[in-house]
């Protein structure tokens, strides 16, 4: 071999060796790159996980925060509510002038001219009244009060004329009046009954029996516990005030004594309550509510039990509270269960059970329900809520009109018939409207759920004369249980909530009939026992009215006759 030959052989070697290398070294480096391209795999898949699990977290905290957001604005409307109960005016009266005025460039000619007389009504209704003339004050002013006369007269030497020393004679008189308070007082009545014997010793005592007592073995009269029941259920003073009373007038009565004669009391007068109920149950049209009341219960835990009173209205004012552990709407429905026509209520879900197929029972809803969840949006959509109560303002004006004219239920119904559904249409049509511009739980998409899934029982009172525009006659009813609530925390036990109840329907069914409780219930508890049970009826408040009416009326007669 050649010299060149070698040199040329040893430069192919070391080319070869020279690629060997650059091939060794490539797929080192292709190792290392797919090494590295599979970790950048492992980070773009973790990567990618931590995305997804960032953008679900996301999505939660977005959910949340909507959720806040909501909870937030229900705890301001909620605090907006009580400072408002708190420190402002009750009345939900509305400015005139601030009822339709925003939205006016959003309606047509039609709807303008409604809201501009809407807007009149409610300045006629805010107009300053015309003052009452005035009455006389002072003793003349009390007819019904006991006077006690005394004459002061001036001495007689001071009866002389400082002129010609002539005798005064007298030309009238001045009076003046004072007021007095005698603190209320007990009698304590005794009846001497003589016992009669003969001498001779063999013969048998004679006496008259002793007269006989509501409450056996008790000192207790009509007059004592009609006192005690219309004070703690019509001025809401439990027993244990009146008992603090009764000490400082001299008479000492343990409060576990009024209770149990409260309760004695209650059991003589249930087939009164028993009265009032079936006359309920027989009547078309019932208004009906419920209230809480808070039981005592014997347990270190749990202290109290949140208990219920229905309260239950027929449309000639009899009302009957009915005591219940539950507010299901099993306790309506077992109280109605035979009562056929028109059931007014809320919106509360537990009455649906009422009004099933077949039930007989048509639902009415209430008005005035609607329109305060209007006036309590107030605040967060003034414009909005103006225009709605503004509406609504115009349907209860028909009934306004109404009842000056004395119009008779067939007169009532024409009048609805003719002015209301034009102004329902045209709430509708804004509420409709306004459901797709505001969020579902704020105050004024609260107040649009409510009146849209309660229409068609909105509605059914236009159609019937007989039936009232809301259900706030049965919440004045419920007002004094309230009250009462305030200063007796709670019931003692079940018989005392359902003696509770029965109070309650005798008080507020006097009330409603113009009768007063105090001498309804001192006849009534004295002559209860002795009155046969189909005689019961009579003794409910409004026919009692009418018995004692005609009683003084042919008393009147007769003594007129007489003279």
């Amino acid at each position: 071999m050649s010299e060149g030959t070698s040199e040329r052989v040893v430069r192919v070697d070391d080319l070869v060796a020279q690629l060997r290398a650059e091939i060794v070294a490539s797929d080192a480096r292709n190792e290392a790159l797919a090494s590295t391209n599979s970790s950048l795999s492992s980070t773009n898949v973790a990567l990618t996980s931590e995305n997804q699990s960032l953008a679900t977290e996301n999505a939660e905290l977005l959910t949340e925060k909507e959720q806040a957001q909501e909870q937030t604005e229900l705890l301001r409307r909620q605090l907006s509510a009580m400072l408002k109960k708190v420190f402002h005016k009750t009345s939900e009266r509305m400015d005139p002038k601030q009822l339709w005025m925003q939205f006016e460039s959003l309606l047509d000619d039609a709807q303008r001219a409604l809201l501009e007389e809407s807007a009149r009504g409610e300045a006629k209704k805010s107009a300053p009244r015309k003052r009452r003339e005035e009455k006389p004050r002072g003793a003349g002013a009390l007819p019904e009060v006991r006077r006690e006369r005394e004459t002061a007269e001036p001495p007689e030497e001071d009866r002389r004329c400082d002129a010609c020393s002539g005798e005064l004679r007298r030309i009238g008189e001045d009076v003046s009046s004072q007021l007095e308070w005698v603190p209320g007082h007990f009698v304590l009545r005794e009846v001497a009954r003589g016992k009669w014997a003969c001498g001779c010793g063999l013969g048998s005592v004679v006496t008259e029996l002793a007269p006989k007592s509501v409450i056996p073995k008790s000192i207790a009269t009509p007059s004592l516990l009609g006192h005690l029941a219309v004070s703690r259920f019509a001025d809401y003073l439990p027993l244990f005030r009146q008992a603090r009373i009764f000490e400082r007038a001299g008479v000492k009565l343990p409060t576990s004594t009024l209770s149990d004669w409260m309760h004695q009391v209650a059991v003589f007068l249930a087939p009164l309550r028993a009265a009032l109920a079936r006359k309920i149950a027989r009547s078309s049209i019932v208004a009906l509510d419920d209230t809480r009341l808070e039981m005592q219960r014997n347990s270190k835990k749990l202290k109290r039990k949140r208990c219920y009173l229905w309260a239950y209205r027929s449309s000639s004012g009899e009302t009957v509270f009915d005591f219940s552990i539950s507010r299901a709407g099993t306790e309506p429905l077992r109280f109605l269960k035979d009562m056929k026509g028109h059931v007014q209520g809320d919106g509360y879900v537990a009455h649906n059970v009422l009004f099933g197929p077949g039930s007989g029972r048509i639902r009415v809803g209430c008005l005035a329900h609607a329109r305060r969840k209007y006036v309590d949006a107030m605040d967060s959509e003034p414009e909005r809520a103006s225009l709605a109560v503004a509406l609504i303002g115009r349907l209860y004006d028909v009934e306004r009109e109404a009842k000056e004219r004395e119009l008779s239920a067939e007169a009532r119904c024409a009048l609805r018939r003719e002015r209301c559904p034009r102004i329902f249409s045209m709430l509708r049509d804004l509420l409709k409207v306004w459901e797709l511009e505001v969020l579902p739980k704020s105050g004024l998409g609260e107040a649009i759920g409510y009146t849209l899934r309660q229409w068609e029982t909105l509605l059914v009172y236009v159609e019937d004369g007989r039936l009232e525009i809301d259900n706030m006659a049965i919440e004045r009813s419920i007002r004094g249980v309230a009250l009462g609530r305030r200063n007796s925390l709670f019931v003692g036990s079940e018989r005392g909530g359902h003696d509770t109840a029965l109070y309650y329907s005798l008080i507020e069914s006097c009330r409603s009939a113009g009768v007063e409780p105090m001498e309804y219930l001192t006849d009534v508890i004295g002559r209860i026992q002795d009155v046969p049970e189909s005689e019961v009826d009579e003794l409910m408040p409004a026919r009692w009215k009418a018995a004692r009416d005609a009683q003084r009326a042919a008393a009147a007669a007769a003594a007129a006759a007489t003279d």
